[in-house]
């Protein structure tokens, strides 16, 4: 009788957790790095997360390859006979062959027509000089990426190639689990706009500090109306540094998703850490009211994230 309740109960767990993947598409746990898990791609080294000594710019636009980790992901398509190539989202280089970016931009989009540009500062320059153009190998969209409500909006692209490291292009490091950037530190988000203005699309910074989950989620349900929005336990959220004039000309507006949140743990000299990856940039410049930038928090997935780079 004893061996019957044992093998009832186990086929029990076994449907229960049948059901729960059919409808929610994987059970999740917590993705941070252990001890034991700890995060570090195989081209580690002291210099990721650094440019060339490059000056910081004073405004908003970036001065060239000031962050040399940031990419544009484009999708190659075939308008009216001619090839050509449409401009869906930034992403952040996390290893030589690996970049970092949401599930919402390449979800439905093919493999094989993806292209990564790194190495741009100009999207409508079309040779700059210093950029290099991949093709991607695979993506890996996170497995409890939900559409509806951007919960888990990551997704990892392996190129085909190794990029090659230079005063253009370095990758970022990665924010530990357990790094904490909410007080005296320097944090930008850093991506291009979501249009060509002018003809030119050149990589932006906002100089931005971090804010409390429900300070977050407070300012959200104000700005969108909704009392009873939930903000997702995976965000972080970031808003403009309280000395920055919303009036002043180039103010980095609309900024596209995969835009990457870079901080460093000192100093402005200091290695940069990848924190956060754009889930919604859509802030308003007509209103002095704008929402917080809405971030996926790398540190919860450095586990997924090495999980994945490892098994390539």
């Amino acid at each position: 009788m004893q061996s019957i309740d044992r093998s009832y109960f186990r086929w029990y767990v076994i449907l229960l957790l049948s059901v729960l993947l059919f409808f929610n598409g994987c059970v999740c746990e917590d993705t941070s790095a252990s001890e034991e898990n700890e995060l570090c791609v195989p081209d580690c080294s002291e210099k990721c997360g650094k440019n060339a000594n490059i000056t910081e710019s004073s405004g908003f636009l970036t001065n060239r390859w000031e962050f040399p980790w940031s990419v544009a992901i484009f999708r190659i398509a075939l308008v009216a006979g001619r090839t050509k190539n449409i401009f869906l989202c930034g992403g952040t280089l996390v290893g030589r062959d690996a970049v970092l970016t949401t599930a919402e931009c390449v979800l439905h989009e093919t493999t094989a027509s993806l292209r990564v540009y790194v190495g741009q500062w100009d999207l409508a320059e079309r040779i700059e000089g210093s950029e290099e153009i991949l093709e991607v190998e695979k993506k890996v969209i996170h497995p409890c990426y939900k559409l509806l409500s951007k919960q888990h909006n990551l997704a990892l692209l392996i190129l085909d190639d190794n990029v090659q490291l230079r005063p253009s292009v370095n990758r970022v490091c990665i924010a530990e689990a357990e790094q904490q950037y909410e007080h005296d530190h320097h944090c930008y988000t850093v991506g291009w706009g979501t249009e060509f203005i002018n003809g030119t699309n050149q990589l932006r910074k906002l100089k931005v500090r971090l804010i409390p989950h429900n300070d977050c989620q407070k300012s959200l349900r104000a700005f969108l109306r909704l009392r009873e929005y939930e903000l997702v336990p995976e965000a972080v959220c970031a808003v403009a540094d309280d000395d920055i004039e919303l009036s002043v000309k180039d103010y980095p507006c609309s900024r596209i998703i995969g835009s990457g949140l870079v901080c460093t743990e000192g100093s402005r000299t200091d290695q940069f850490y990848l924190v956060g990856v754009g889930s919604d940039l859509s802030r308003n410049c007509s209103h002095r009211n704008v929402p917080p930038d809405l971030f996926m928090d790398v540190r919860k997935y450095t586990g997924w994230i090495d999980n994945e780079l490892t098994r390539r």
